[in-house]
């Protein structure tokens, strides 16, 4: 996939608000934690999941342990082993059901044939092969919203001036 242009992945992408990514906690040398910093400025509401560094901030951001109970993310990116993220897709599978699942994207290192085989089979909306920031940055891609503030308390959304 990487050096591809996909119209249906322009499409969430440049539909979403968010972008939750699984994985991404304060170690700076991980790729999950560089993912934030990458797309910050971009226009996406960025959410860092990450288990044991829940209640920290990554460029102000509140890591969160999982996602919140009545959000419906856009995007999920997984940073995680492939059983880890079979086991959280499941868990989605679980509490979305097949029509609100949000597009999940599979960094590299998070796939597996089986986990491939499983979305396949399931007609998941799923990116495998290529990485969420590369994909944006390759295709110069920003949110058509404007995320203004990366804290929860003021957060606003608001519409990008149309050229």
């Amino acid at each position: 996939m990487p050096d591809e242009h996909v119209d249906w992945i322009d499409g969430a992408i440049n539909g979403a608000q968010s972008i939750h990514i699984l994985g991404s906690g304060l170690n700076p040398e991980r790729p999950a934690h560089r993912a934030i910093h990458d797309l910050d400025g971009r226009g996406w509401r960025l959410v860092p999941i990450h288990p044991r560094d829940a209640g920290r901030c990554i460029l102000g951001r509140v890591i969160r342990r999982e996602i919140e109970d009545g959000i419906i993310p856009d995007i999920v990116v997984f940073f995680l082993a492939p059983e880890r993220a079979k086991a959280a897709i499941l868990a989605m599978i679980m509490q979305y059901g097949s029509n609100d699942m949000p597009l999940i994207w599979l960094q590299r290192g998070a796939e597996s044939d089986e986990l491939s085989e499983m979305l396949e089979d399931s007609g998941l909306k799923h990116v495998k092969n290529d990485c969420i920031v590369e994909y944006i940055t390759r295709n110069e891609m920003y949110s058509c919203l404007l995320y203004t503030s990366p804290s929860p308390r003021d957060a606003t959304l608001s519409r990008m001036p149309s050229s």
